[in-house]
């Protein structure tokens, strides 16, 4: 759940992402999280092993989520990516693909 949790606006999770790394990349509310979720699981295109975790990607149409930044300047983001690691996973909004 606290994967979760940084992703949605407003969470201490997320604030606490903002505080720790400048940045948070949030969905738009839920429902687009479990909506993307459920695309990626369905149509993710893999993109690699990248820093121990199998990565799925797909760029979206419409706006998913935002980056937000420590002065609180929101960047709109198109691109949901699915993490997967020791059969766990969680989806997350990019600006681009992981490297």
């Amino acid at each position: 759940m606290r994967y979760i949790n940084r992703h949605l606006r407003g969470t201490p999770q997320m604030q606490r992402e903002l505080r720790r790394t400048e940045s948070a990349h949030v969905f738009t509310d839920e429902a687009t999280l479990q909506r993307v979720e459920q695309r990626l699981l369905q149509a993710g295109n893999f993109t690699g092993n990248i820093r121990g975790a199998e990565r799925y990607g797909l760029l979206f149409d419409e706006v998913i989520g935002y980056r937000i930044d420590a002065e609180g300047n929101e960047t709109p983001l198109y691109y949901g990516e699915l993490k997967v690691k020791d059969g766990k996973y969680h989806a997350n909004p990019r600006t681009k693909a992981s490297r």
